[in-house]
């Protein structure tokens, strides 16, 4: 025969552990999404850079570089109604001349939190 007492000890205590663990699982499978979403924004800007990167080494201009690039970010509907900043900045080496591509994207975490999220190629 079972012992009821026992059982009508413990009833609770199932609820109180979940209620206890719920909190933090939660916080931690938000924070995974939150850093599965910023790695994938982070894969769409790189390909992007790089497909700008190869427009320039194709031989267009820095402003239909640009162009492109924005409508290439506008067009995708990834980032919704984020505000993008393409950079273009020239330098030489010796007798060759470097672009640099900047691609920046502000990213706005829960909690009223951000950063922008940047990346770069080298066009010659």
């Amino acid at each position: 025969m079972p012992n009821l007492e026992l059982q009508s000890k413990e009833k609770g205590s199932a609820v109180i552990g979940f209620a206890m663990v719920a909190p933090i699982l939660m916080f931690i499978s938000l924070a995974v999404l939150q850093l599965i979403y910023v790695l994938i924004t982070y894969s769409f800007l790189v390909q992007h850079v790089d497909k700008s990167a190869r427009l320039i080494n194709m031989g267009y201009t820095n402003q239909e570089t640009i162009f492109l690039a924005q409508n290439e970010i506008n067009k995708s509907k990834f980032l919704g109604e984020k505000k993008s900043e393409i950079l273009i900045t020239e330098f030489r080496i010796s007798t060759k001349t470097i672009k640099c591509l900047t691609i920046e994207i502000p990213i706005s975490l829960p909690f009223g939190q951000g950063f922008i999220l940047k990346a770069s190629s080298y066009a010659s």
